[in-house]
């Protein structure tokens, strides 16, 4: 995983677009649990030239699950800790986000790895997460695993999290940013917010949670 620094401007719209391309490419439209290891090792790894080079490691450098490393010749090497790198082959949700976090890396950030690399902290901390690289690495991986025009019919952060096996988190920022895009097109009625106990969406008439009979 990157120290965050700068990147170029990149919208969520843009970030989406390009996680929509990454699953389109690798003829994984329509796949709710894409194995990140074989994605990583059996396609993108071929696609790159140079070809990606993957290194696993019982202890990596920087004391990281896993980060991208980029050189000026047009290398781009992959670092993994094997535990993570296991967890990915078994689908577990935690490992696969921090693949899709790196598959994100790996797309976007090479030239701007080189670019602003020097930037000061303070210079970084004080941009948009638009135009740092690790805000928009965590929102390629939400939405390369859950892409939001495919949580239609979920109203629950845990069915979310359970259909496309990814971490709550991811599930609840995934729906949170539906709920946004419904908005922004009035059709976010008869639903409002998500309920703070269960994560289900919360009724607009009333406020109450849509699935008042568990949540208790």
């Amino acid at each position: 995983m990157f120290s965050d620094s700068k990147a170029k401007f990149r919208s969520r719209d843009t970030i989406a677009s390009i996680a929509a391309k990454a699953r389109e490419s690798a003829k994984l439209v329509n796949d709710i649990n894409i194995n990140l290891a074989d994605y990583l090792y059996g396609f993108l790894r071929l696609r790159l030239n140079p070809p990606l080079d993957i290194i696993i490691s019982e202890n990596i450098e920087k004391n990281a699950d896993a980060f991208v490393n980029f050189t000026n010749d047009n290398k781009i090497t992959l670092y993994v800790r094997n535990v993570i790198w296991l967890q990915a082959k078994s689908n577990f949700p935690n490992a696969r986000f921090i693949m899709a976090h790196e598959v994100g890396h790996i797309l976007m950030h090479k030239n701007d790895a080189l670019a602003y690399s020097a930037a000061p902290y303070s210079v970084v901390r004080a941009l948009s997460e638009e135009e740092r690289v690790e805000p928009q690495a965590n929102l390629f991986a939400d939405e390369f695993l859950a892409p939001t025009n495919m949580l239609f019919g979920l109203n629950n952060v845990y069915d979310i999290a359970d259909y496309f096996n990814i971490p709550e988190e991811c599930a609840r920022r995934q729906l949170e940013r539906f709920l946004d895009d419904q908005r922004r097109r009035g059709l976010a009625e008869p639903y409002r917010d998500m309920c703070p106990k269960c994560g289900s969406l919360t009724l607009a008439t009333n406020g109450k949670c849509s699935n008042a009979i568990a949540c208790q």
